[in-house]
């Protein structure tokens, strides 16, 4: 009985949780397969042109990012998707371009958003425990 309500307790987390991977590369399509593999939790990656991994992907979902190098289009669409409480987006810049977006904006992104890298998202503690409770 407590098991059940554990790994219920441990979905709940799973599908509230929205990676949310700025730029579009081979690197950030190994940073989705690698969070599922390690969670299960399937992230979106956000840019303005799809490319064929995002057709093919099985680890991810594209999101289009109609910024056009403006970072007040780009600062309205992410606060569109902050808008929903029912998720915990986590903004993680996958290029050089989304990187210094992210710091240039930390004022508006921090109230709205979990801020990762690559290389820290699996040290997040809930992340750590979904890491553990997949394996």
């Amino acid at each position: 009985m407590v098991d059940k309500a554990l790994d219920n307790c441990k979905d709940a987390v799973r599908s509230s949780i929205i990676p949310l991977l700025l730029g579009d590369s081979l690197s950030t399509h190994r940073l989705s397969a690698k969070i599922y593999l390690k969670t299960g939790i399937v992230s979106y990656v956000c840019d303005e042109n799809k490319t064929l991994a995002d057709h093919i992907s099985p680890f991810s979902k594209f999101f289009p990012l109609f910024s056009k190098n403006d970072d007040e289009i780009l600062r309205g669409t992410l606060d569109y998707i902050a808008s929903n409480k029912e998720y915990l987006p986590i903004i993680i810049p996958c290029s050089e371009r989304y990187t210094d977006f992210v710091n240039a904006n930390l004022a508006f992104l921090e109230p709205r958003f979990i801020i990762s890298t690559p290389e820290a998202f699996f040290q997040n503690n809930v992340i750590r425990y979904l890491v553990c409770a997949k394996g």
